[in-house]
């Protein structure tokens, strides 16, 4: 398989092209590369050979299946000699990958006669919708009160397709009667359904074919779209078409990625029908929020026990860009991805899940697992839902409690350790695995089984409760007459984690590097006071020998005998 790349600033030769894929465009990289480089991968079927138009840039996944932002799909890239729409050999319909680019569902005044809806193919090019459908959905029941066919449409020539009132400006290629569009809470989806309106062969909101989906609201109606945002958009929360965010009219409009179901991808922005977004600045990444404590319901039997994600930060930081994902070892994927919303509190907490005063829940059904890992990600809400490839800046939190290599090694920054809780820690209650304060980000050494403490300080191992103990530690022998072992090394940094561990292996009773960091610390003061008084008495042993080595001159002597004769006086 021949794959010819296009770099975003550079244009192979058409020789070159025409000799490795001929008949094919070459594959154009994104403008922004992501940390760690890019990865291609096979998403795309065709019965022809040397179509870069089958790869796709996706996370990747060596010895596993393709992990590609939608089903199996044609090229997207094809060019066709004669500049005809669609070569003999297609699938019945036609180029497929489309997505909602950009969506006006409320423009100001009471005509209501400039909402549109605004697709785009990913190849940029003119593009057949044969086979094409547009549902749009009412919250209210749940199901689509208009089916659009958009067979016999072609796109622009630079991908775009518009249908909305017919007065609007530019003029749409399928004119809708205003009003047509509601303002929400409702959704619009987008189908390949080659033989047929989607509800026709199915119950219920239709899945089958389904390309992408938006559900958007009003204010104070994000409740009223559950059953529409758990078929199309699980895991989210439906957009809001905030009129306070710009004067005037304003759109619903891809901004961060080209992942279908992804609404973290849109923003509030100026409308721009077929013609490119206008996407308002990303904000910086929140700093200082981490991981706090996490339960899970499964833990114990305890009446009080429930599951629970606590974050903890500077209070009233905005959340905005983060999400919160679990991953349970069992299920080998995520079963929780929640884009987190609102603010860090007056007192630095935030709370996700199943306790009372929770800032956000969990999805209905989900929890979290007994072996799995929290992740808190900053990234497109696609790429933090995968879990992998991950870049450093992407991953701003982990906590892995689960022996899963593939879980260690692709969410874990230290060397595939991990924290199990200990139920013997806590006596006849519930458990949760709290981080303490005193220790670093995306460690295993900063956490520790207690008790829950929602909303409040975890608690954590205190100087105050302190015990000194001594630790011989040397190799193993046959008979314990014979043991011998070297008790005159210290032990610190890493070898105190190592010690935590065999110690809790032993024990299973929730010991961790926090329990032995005090005992650690000691040893650190203790050897810098054992150094600076070697270093007091060698500099007062240097002085005396140079003194008594050097006599003093005629001057210091006569000085002296002076001095005595006065005190003889």
């Amino acid at each position: 398989m021949h794959l010819c790349l296009l770099d975003p600033e550079t244009k192979p030769s058409a020789n070159l092209t025409e000799t490795l894929i001929p008949g094919r465009q070459s594959y154009q990289l994104s403008n922004s590369l992501r940390e760690g480089g890019f990865y291609l991968s096979r998403c795309g079927v065709a019965t022809w050979a040397r179509d870069p138009g089958v790869f796709w840039e996706a996370p990747q996944t060596p010895g596993q299946p393709n992990q590609c932002p939608w089903p199996k799909s044609c090229p997207h890239s094809i060019v066709i000699p004669g500049g005809t729409d669609s070569p003999p050999h297609l699938p019945p319909w036609g180029n497929s990958d489309f997505l909602i680019n950009e969506l006006n569902t409320d423009t100001p005044g009471a005509a209501e006669d400039g909402e549109y809806i605004e697709l785009w193919h990913p190849s940029g090019r003119r593009v057949s919708l044969q086979g094409i459908w547009i549902l749009l959905f009412s919250a209210r029941n749940s199901k689509p009160y208009r089916e659009i066919s958009l067979s016999g449409h072609f796109t622009t020539s630079k991908g775009y397709f518009l249908l909305g009132s017919d007065r609007l400006v530019p003029a749409p290629s399928l004119r809708l009667p205003p009003n047509t569009i509601q303002n929400g809470p409702d959704a619009v989806a987008l189908y390949r359904s080659p033989f047929g309106p989607p509800s026709a062969t199915q119950r219920g909101i239709p899945t089958k074919g389904l390309l992408d989906a938006v559900v958007y609201r009003q204010r104070g109606s994000d409740k009223e779209a559950q059953e529409l945002s758990k078929a199309l958009t699980p895991g989210q929360l439906p957009l809001l078409e905030d009129p306070e965010v710009l004067p005037g009219d304003e759109a619903l409009s891809r901004c961060g990625g080209l992942y279908p179901f992804d609404l973290s991808a849109f923003s509030v922005a100026t409308p721009t029908p077929l013609r490119e977004n206008i996407c308002p600045r990303p904000h910086p990444p929140p700093e200082g929020v981490v991981i706090s404590e996490v339960a899970s319901g499964h833990w114990t039997n305890h009446s009080q026990q429930r599951a629970f994600v606590e974050l903890h930060g500077p209070p009233m930081t905005n959340l905005r860009g983060l999400v919160l994902t679990v991953f349970d070892q069992e299920r080998s994927r995520t079963v929780i991805a929640v884009p987190l919303t609102g603010s860090i509190d007056h007192d630095g907490f935030y709370i996700v899940g199943n306790v009372s005063g929770a800032d956000q829940t969990f999805p209905e059904g989900s929890t979290v697992p007994v072996r799995g890992a929290v992740v808190l990600c900053y990234d497109l809400f696609s790429f933090c839902r995968a879990g992998t490839a991950l870049t450093n800046s992407s991953l701003r939190d982990v906590l892995v409690f689960s022996e899963n290599q593939q879980l260690l090694s692709s969410l874990s920054t230290t060397r595939g350790r991990q924290v199990i809780p200990a139920l013997r820690s806590v006596e006849d209650g519930p458990v949760s695995l709290s981080r303490c304060s005193c220790c670093e980000v995306r460690s295993p050494s900063s956490w520790t089984s207690s008790s829950p403490t929602p909303h409040s300080t975890n608690l954590c191992p205190s100087s105050a409760f302190s015990s000194h103990i001594d630790l011989c530690l040397g190799p193993l022998s046959r008979d314990w007459q014979e043991q011998s072992g070297n008790c005159s090394g210290l032990i610190q940094g890493k070898r105190v984690a190592e010690v935590a561990d065999y110690l809790e292996q032993r024990c299973h009773c929730g010991i961790s590097a926090l329990y032995l960091q005090a005992s650690a610390l000691g040893l650190q003061i203790g050897l810098i006071v054992v150094v600076l008084l070697l270093l007091g008495l060698g500099a007062a042993l240097f002085t005396y020998f140079y003194r008594k080595r050097r006599p003093l001159d005629y001057y210091t002597m006569e000085l002296s005998e002076h001095a005595e004769g006065l005190s003889d006086l």
